[in-house]
C-alpha cells in the first residue's frame, strides 16, 4: 500500500505541468516519507527526461517509459527484471459493460471502487528557491485511503504540456481503480498551471496518517539518449491485467 501512496503522490505531482518547450527536459525530485517501514521509501530520487515524443521516469528499482504517438506505456520491475506494457485509452469512457459490472456489485465494493480526484486553485503565492509558486489544493479518495495535498507549482519552468499530461495520467492508468479514468484525471492535471516545485501530502490508511512530501530538486535542458527509452535486454514481458 505505501508503495501504491508513493506512487500516487510523485505521478499527481509530475501531471500539473502546462507549459511549451521544444527541447528535452530533465528532472530530479526528491520524495520523502518518514514513517516508511522500509528504508529505501523513506527517502527517494525521481529522474524524469521529457521529449517531445517519449517520456522516461526512473524511481528505486522501478522505471516508467511513455510512447506518446503509439500511446503505449511500459512499466519495468528491474528488481524482477519484467515489464509490462499498457495500451491506454484517453477516451476515458467506462464502456457498458463495465457500467454493469459495476452496478452489479455489492455495496461496500461499490464504496472501495469509487476513485476521485479533485484540484482546487488558490490565490496565495509565495517564492520557493528561484521559483515563483502559486498554491492549488488536492483531494484524492480511492479503495478506502483519503488524502489531502498542499501543491505549490511554478510556471517558470518550461515543459510539454500534452506530453507530460499524458504521461502522468498513464502512470495512473497502472493503479488499482484509475485505468477508467484517464479522461477525468487529465482533466483534474490541467487545472494546475505549471511544474509542481514543493507537495505536502496527509494520507489515511487504516487509521494511521502517512506524510510524504515532493521537491523539485533540479531542472535543465538536456538531450536525451535513444537507448534511455528502451527495455533492457534480457527483460521478460509481463501480460497488462485491466485494473
Amino acid at each position: 500500500m505505501l508503495k501504491i501512496r508513493n506512487l500516487i503522490v510523485f505521478t499527481m505531482a509530475l501531471a500539473w505541468v502546462v507549459a511549451f518547450a521544444s527541447a528535452d527536459v530533465y528532472l530530479k525530485q526528491r520524495v520523502s516519507q518518514p514513517q516508511a517501514k522500509n528504508p529505501k521509501d523513506v527517502e527517494q530520487i525521481h529522474e524524469t527526461w521529457i521529449t517531445p515524443t517519449k517520456v522516461r521516469n526512473n524511481a528505486g528499482d522501478q522505471s516508467s517509459i511513455f510512447d506518446v504517438e503509439k500511446n503505449l506505456l511500459i512499466a519495468i520491475d528491474h528488481a524482477k527484471k519484467k515489464y509490462t506494457e499498457i495500451p491506454l485509452d484517453f477516451s476515458g469512457a467506462a464502456t457498458a459493460e463495465d457500467q454493469q459490472k459495476i452496478a452489479n456489485l455489492p455495496g461496500f465494493m461499490k464504496n472501495i471502487m469509487k476513485t476521485e480526484v479533485s484540484v482546487q486553485a488558490t490565490n496565495e503565492q509565495k517564492q520557493i528557491g528561484q521559483w515563483s509558486c502559486l498554491k492549488y489544493l488536492q483531494t484524492l479518495k480511492m479503495s478506502g485511503v483519503s488524502s489531502e495535498s498542499e501543491i505549490w507549482a511554478s510556471e517558470d519552468i518550461k515543459i510539454s504540456t500534452d506530453v507530460y499530461n499524458k504521461f502522468s495520467a498513464a502512470l495512473m492508468a497502472s493503479l488499482p481503480g484509475f485505468y477508467k479514468m484517464l479522461k477525468d484525471i487529465m482533466k483534474e492535471c490541467e487545472k494546475i498551471k505549471g511544474v509542481v516545485v514543493y507537495e505536502k501530502t496527509t494520507s489515511k490508511m487504516m487509521g494511521k496518517n502517512v506524510e510524504t512530501t515532493m521537491e523539485l530538486l533540479e531542472v535543465k535542458d538536456v538531450d536525451a539518449p535513444a537507448d534511455l527509452f528502451a527495455v533492457p535486454a534480457g527483460y521478460k514481458q509481463e501480460k497488462f491485467k485491466e485494473k
